[in-house]
């Protein structure tokens, strides 16, 4: 009899559900992956970026054995999550893009290039995929940081990912600080407070659990984020204000 195995990672699907299953859909570096595979849990990481994908894939290589290797997966979260079998993650572990207080590549589908408005369609939509990978009952944990729009007025990026949480399904269980080093801060404050800013030397760290949640919205929520046309499913290629147009047919997405 043949063995079934994941449409995304070819892994058998014996072998995944042997260890718990910790999903990641920001990646970005090898620690987490890494880190999980040490504690004994199997780790599922999806990264936009190739050469970060392959960077996590030699450090893991050289710091875990050949029969314990983390699974990362090379792609865009929005289109991988859907490929996935559902309720697969036992739990979230994730860090995702500060809105684009770092731009790590110019490719269309990073949100760390997209404006704010667009940057939170892709990033509700993600959530929301991610939550229906995770098991019923089950804890989901990001690292976040709040960041200044070009006003200088804070965005509420904090906010904005335990509602996105929260619609999905999963209600604010825990909340923690975590403490940065302080490092050249005090040096910094100096500058910073003459625009009457503080300077931040901490995150957040947020805990949701899935169900039970007497919050989430009983609505259908329209969460996903579109990257084919409706019409002629054609490629949608975002212009620098922010529309959406159709490569093939033209027709204009408003953003």
């Amino acid at each position: 009899m043949e063995q079934k195995k994941c449409p995304c990672c070819g892994e058998k699907l014996e072998d995944i559900s042997i260890k718990p299953l910790i999903g990641d859909p920001f990646a970005g570096g090898s620690v987490r992956g890494i880190i999980a595979h040490k504690m004994g849990y199997k780790y599922l990481g999806i990264e936009l970026r190739k050469e970060q994908v392959d960077a996590n894939i030699e450090q893991g290589k050289k710091l875990l054995p050949a029969d314990n290797q983390p699974i990362w997966l090379c792609g865009d979260s929005n289109k991988i999550l859907d490929d996935l079998f559902e309720r697969s993650f036992d739990f979230i572990f994730s860090c995702p893009p500060y809105a684009n207080l770092e731009v790590y590549s110019k490719d269309e589908n990073d949100l760390s290039n997209m404006p704010y408005a667009e940057f939170l369609l892709a990033y509700r939509s993600i959530i929301n995929k991610s939550v229906k990978q995770l098991k019923e009952g089950h804890f989901a944990v990001f690292v976040v940081g709040d960041v200044r729009g070009e006003d200088g007025y804070y965005l509420d990026f904090i906010s904005d990912t335990k509602k996105a949480f929260i619609d999905s399904g999963a209600g604010l269980y825990n909340e923690a600080i975590l403490l940065d080093p302080i490092g050249t801060a005090m040096i910094r404050a100096n500058n910073s407070f003459g625009s009457k800013k503080l300077v931040k030397v901490h995150q957040n760290v947020l805990c949701f659990k899935k169900g039970g949640n007497p919050n989430a919205l009983n609505k259908k929520i329209i969460l996903d984020y579109i990257n084919k046309c409706d019409e002629c499913n054609g490629k949608i290629k975002r212009l620098s204000d922010g529309v959406r147009i159709c490569e093939d047919c033209m027709k204009i997405f408003a953003s």
